[in-house]
């Protein structure tokens, strides 16, 4: 399993890297546009799906030089998906008072535990294929503001 969690590791290492410099950013006013919001825009399109589901396949019946291979298209495609879960997580806890609290224990069982990925890609999977929504949905609790998180 090596060569798929690797992968995923790294894409999601990248993310993380990248939203906290863009933070960094944003709060150092040298941000030349708006902050993104980017728990309600993260979203892969259907047909990503081809790339995990046709890792897996691979993984199943392929030798080992393009075993190597599909392992690495399904655990950069789980992550993908995982992470667009995740912004739907954060999409829906927005206004509750104890979201907080909630994605802390989200992203607590998800270093510890590592199978709540397969949760969020699920959930990255059912936003990708539901239809994308023709307006932007409200920002914070009272739909205005910028609650980037």
């Amino acid at each position: 399993l090596l060569p798929a969690v690797v992968p995923a590791m790294w894409l999601m290492a990248h993310v993380l890297v990248m939203h906290v410099s863009a933070v960094i950013t944003r709060r150092s006013g040298l941000l030349a546009r708006p902050p993104e919001d980017i728990a309600a825009n993260v979203r892969l399109p259907s047909s990503a799906l081809i790339i995990p589901l046709t890792g897996i396949a691979g993984m199943m019946m392929a030798p080992s030089p393009l075993y190597e291979i599909c392992a690495v298209a399904t655990g950069v495609g789980i992550a993908g998906f995982a992470l667009s879960g995740i912004g739907e997580l954060h999409l829906v806890t927005r206004g509750r008072p104890a979201r907080q609290v909630e994605l802390f224990f989200a992203y607590l069982t998800l270093i510890i535990f590592g199978f709540p990925v397969f949760v969020f890609a699920a959930m990255g999977v059912a936003r990708s294929l539901k239809p994308a929504p023709a307006s932007q949905p409200p920002r914070g609790p009272s739909g205005t503001g910028t609650n980037i998180t």
